[in-house]
């Protein structure tokens, strides 16, 4: 595979040492000027405005000065990139404004102030008495940046400054009290808010003949944050009460038994209103089931299901308006059911027997017959035993496609196979050598594994010497892995026994150390690093640290202008790595595994409590590099300029999903460890959050975005790329191969459903 976009790297320089001293006597850089002139939409100067100004990445903005009677401000600031505003009283502050200062120059920034309109009231309640510490919230329309939050006084008065002219939402809340949401057009004087107190909900529920169900079981959910209240309501002979609920419109649910293990459930929809008692009923009148349905579970091969539960559910979504139903039944031994009365005639049934992953049906029964019914698995599986050499099982064992211990009398364990593929996973179990079993599974399908037998395995031993070859290497940590183990994406735990703490003179020891190629591995972080490919007849291994070697530079945007903050990771073979970031001159220094392939990829740092980053992230193309021990590499990176970005979306988010571009046109890779190396390689997305606005408080922005649905790579040239669509399932990467040509400027957009559900998708291991 050839890499048009980088280069191999080896060199071999002055002594590092001195290159470190170098960097440490270098002084900050220089502060530059900066001129900022703040005018009207009409050109006029504003004089005593504020600026605020803050590096980019986002540290605490600090508000510097005010500008002069011809509206004019002159600082001075050490060159890096910036972003700006200004404030003046009875003006709405400026949009955002990127600045970037190079060294040993001047720079002139203007900004333009648009005046603020009224907006002024007082927060009462239904009786004209003012509301005290109510909180508001006004978020313009017109500027997605932009929200003011001010609180009500002794008399209730508030007073927002800063509001742009035009459409606006004002939110009011207070504990105890019913939130009130406006939407209204600035300007506005003396607006009166009315907070309403508390309502009231009081639930009937009626079953299908009309009459009263005692106690009506129900629920609520609110229909802003679907979440279900837990309010203590109470119980009458006749209803549900809901006593002190916000003003809103709720979604109420309410429950009715036909028979014995089938419950209907019907949705409806209130609104309370402040102060006041509202009533809903939620009615069965009329709903009738299909009957009872009868059948015999059976397996493909006609055993019968017994000791299990039969389940039948309506498809529609829990939530939705309407009326839903489920029942589930217990299967005599022979396997025979009756489901009383489900809602709807059923497509498909549900089979769980304790213990056990669920089994769907190929059909359902037909009311008024009595017929078996076909349960699988929808999943498969593979099973196998483990036996030590005397041919025993071994109860005990450790299994690494399961986070828990195994217990079997028998030894016997099992794999789930969710997909056609191979798996892969060791057992380890205390005295023996671990096994390594590979095996290809299939949906549906339960298949026998032959018996593994485990075996004492034998002693390797050795010692951990530094460059010279002779001075051992005390309190180092020896890690024996199988060669699939060395992923990029994935740290498990690994078992105690399979590492070794070197001694005072360097020596370790393994005992149980299987027959087959295995690696060794060492990271002595600032001493070096060792990966040794241990042969299945190796019993005496010295391991000879490889020294580290050094990588510094500066990280610039248009060459010049120094950027801080900016995260470096160094990727290396061996699952080796490190990380620094940028310092406020943009320089970095770190220490990288010698004479191993490295990939150093940079990441501007984005604020995770913004609801976008401003300014727009910046993008870095990964370099590649294999550096001598001892060596010194001055490598400098600037921010990748290109006219064309890929926006990679999916309908559904989810937690598992990854993707990476790579130039080019590279081949989905023939094994394992060759995916990894490319995943090793490829350009990382920008952080693209997703979150909007928020209207209510500040906790919605500080929203998980591990299921994350864009991917933006940006400032690409224009060219061909390969993108890799990677998802994480049953214990296998499954990964799309997309070719992308890039030939227009401009944003190309690509919509992606999950490779774990495309039959195209390529799984790994392999």
């Amino acid at each position: 595979m050839r890499w048009s976009w980088v280069g191999l790297v080896v060199m071999t320089l002055a002594c590092a040492s001195g290159r470190r001293q170098a960097l440490e006597s270098l002084d900050p850089l220089e502060e530059v000027a900066l001129t900022v002139r703040v005018r009207t939409s009409e050109g006029r100067p504003v004089p005593g405005a504020a600026l605020v100004i803050w590096r980019a990445p986002p540290a605490p903005p600090s508000r510097i000065g005010t500008t002069d009677a011809q509206g004019t401000l002159r600082l001075k600031r050490r060159p890096g990139r910036y972003s700006v505003h200004a404030e003046a009283r009875g003006f709405v502050q400026s949009a955002r404004t990127e600045v970037r200062l190079a060294p040993e120059s001047e720079a002139g920034l203007e900004l333009t102030l648009t005046p603020a309109v009224p907006f002024s009231g007082r927060v009462v309640d239904p009786k004209g008495t003012p509301v005290v510490g109510a909180m508001l919230r006004l978020l313009p329309s017109g500027d997605p940046d932009l929200w003011l939050d001010v609180e009500s006084d002794e008399q209730g008065r508030f007073v927002f400054e800063g509001v742009p002219e035009g459409a606006a939402v004002l939110r009011v809340e207070k504990e105890d009290w019913s939130l009130t949401r406006l939407e209204l057009t600035a300007p506005q004087q003396d607006l009166s808010v009315v907070l309403g107190g508390l309502g009231s909900l009081r639930v009937r529920v009626l079953d299908p003949q009309g009459r009263l169900l005692p106690g009506g079981d129900a629920e609520i959910t609110r229909e802003f944050d679907k979440s279900t209240l837990e309010l203590f309501p109470e119980e009458t002979d006749e209803a549900v009460v809901y006593p002190r609920l916000a003003a809103g419109r709720y979604r109420v649910r309410g429950y009715y038994s036909p028979a014995k293990g089938c419950n209907w459930s019907s949705v409806v929809e209130a609104d309370v209103l402040p102060e006041q008692s509202a009533e809903v009923t939620v009615s069965f009148v009329g709903v009738r089931g299909v009957g009872p349905l009868k059948g015999r579970a059976v397996g493909r091969d006609g055993r019968g299901l017994g000791n299990s539960k039969v389940s039948v559910w309506t498809e529609r979504v829990r939530d939705e308006p309407g009326t839903h139903g489920t029942c589930t039944v217990d299967t005599d031994p022979d396997g025979r059911f009756v489901l009383p009365d489900p809602l709807e005639q059923p497509k498909t049934l549900l089979l769980r027997a304790k213990g056990e992953a669920p089994w769907q049906s190929e059909g359902s029964p037909v009311p008024g017959e009595d017929a078996p019914v076909v349960f699988q698995s929808d999943h498969g599986g593979l099973e196998g035993r483990v036996l030590g050499p005397d041919g025993h099982p071994v109860e005990r064992f450790g299994l690494s496609a399961s986070r828990w211990e195994q217990h079997h009398p028998q030894g016997r364990y099992g794999i789930d196979a969710f997909f056609t593929q191979t798996y892969q996973w060791i057992i380890d179990a205390d005295g023996f050598a671990t096994a390594l079993v590979r095996a290809k599974g299939r949906p549906h399908e339960v298949l026998p594994l032959p018996d593994v037998i485990l075996d004492r395995g034998r002693i390797v031993q050795g010692r951990v010497v530094a460059e010279d070859g002779r001075t051992g290497v005390p309190s180092l940590k020896v890690m024996l892995l199988d060669p699939f183990e060395l992923t990029d994406r994935v740290s498990a735990p690994h078992p105690p026994h399979r590492t070794a703490i070197t001694d005072a003179d360097g020596r370790y020891r393994f005992e149980h150390v299987a027959s087959r190629i295995q690696l060794l591995r060492v990271d002595a972080q600032a001493q070096g690093t060792v990966l040794y490919e241990l042969m299945p007849d190796e019993a005496s291994v010295d391991l000879r640290l490889v020294p580290l070697a050094w990588l510094s530079g500066t990280v610039t945007v248009g060459a010049r202008v120094p950027l801080a903050g900016v995260d470096l990771n160094v990727r290396c073979e061996g699952k080796f790595g490190v990380s620094t970031s940028t310092d406020a001159s943009g320089r970095y220094e770190v220490r990288v595994p010698g004479d191993r392939e490295c990939f150093v990829h940079l990441t501007d740092a984005a604020p995770k409590d913004e609801v976008r980053p401003w300014p727009p992230p910046l993008a870095f193309s990964p370099q590649r590099l294999q550096l001598p021990p001892h060596a010194w590499r001055p490598l400098d990176f600037e921010a990748r300029q290109g006219p064309a970005a890929l926006h990679l979306r999916f309908p559904v988010p989810n937690e598992f999903l990854d993707a990476f571009l790579l130039p080019g046109e590279p081949p989905m890779p023939g094994t394992t460890l060759a995916m990894e190396a490319l995943i090793r390689a490829g350009f990382v997305a920008d952080w693209t959050p997703t979150i909007v606005r928020p209207e209510r408080g500040l906790e919605e922005l500080f929203f998980p975005l591990l299921r994350r649905s864009n991917y933006v790579f940006s400032a690409l040239p224009l060219g061909r790329y390969t993108l890799f669509i990677t998802q994480e399932m049953n214990g296998g990467l499954h990964v799309l191969r997309v070719p992308v040509d890039l030939k227009d400027a401009g944003t190309r957009l690509i919509t992606s459903g999950h490779p774990g559900e495309d039959d195209k998708a390529t799984i790994f291991p392999r």
